[in-house]
């Protein structure tokens, strides 16, 4: 009777102890086999921030610097490719201050005129535990 009292309960102590994994990690995933699946992972680098970008266009070589304004057209979606939001045909210009934490880091990667994506962890987004991608072709700096 013990020993079945102990193989019942040992898997629910196993389960209890069991660390969660962090939300980084689980990103960090979830990036990876995104940028695999899509042939992207031999050229996207990983900032020390957690994000992943790709130049896929580059531009003049003028960076933002202290310039605070950025115009882009961008489109934005979830690893399973359901998009959530775009500029459509129209350039739009936003204030960096104003932006998710990871475009405040990622646009200053891109020059005045390339083009690439940028991979959010869901830290540097909304913090839902969504990774965000979006693809961003930035025409101007102010």
């Amino acid at each position: 009777m013990k020993k079945l009292l102990w193989i019942c309960l040992f898997p629910v102590l196993l389960y209890s102890c069991e660390e969660d994994v962090p939300q980084s990690e689980i990103d960090d995933k979830i990036i990876m086999d995104y940028l695999i699946s899509t042939h992207l992972d031999t050229i996207a680098i990983k900032h020390s921030s957690g994000l992943y970008y790709t130049i896929d266009r580059k531009g003049t070589g003028e960076y933002i610097g202290s310039r605070t304004k950025v115009k882009v057209y961008y489109r934005g979606y979830f690893a399973d490719s359901t998009l959530f939001d775009e500029s459509g045909g129209t350039p739009v210009t936003f204030s960096l201050s104003g932006l998710y934490t990871g475009w405040q880091i990622g646009i200053p990667l891109f020059d005045k005129g390339s083009k690439g994506k940028l991979f959010l962890p869901s830290d540097l987004a909304s913090r839902d535990g969504r990774v965000r991608i979006f693809e961003i072709d930035v025409l101007n700096f102010y």
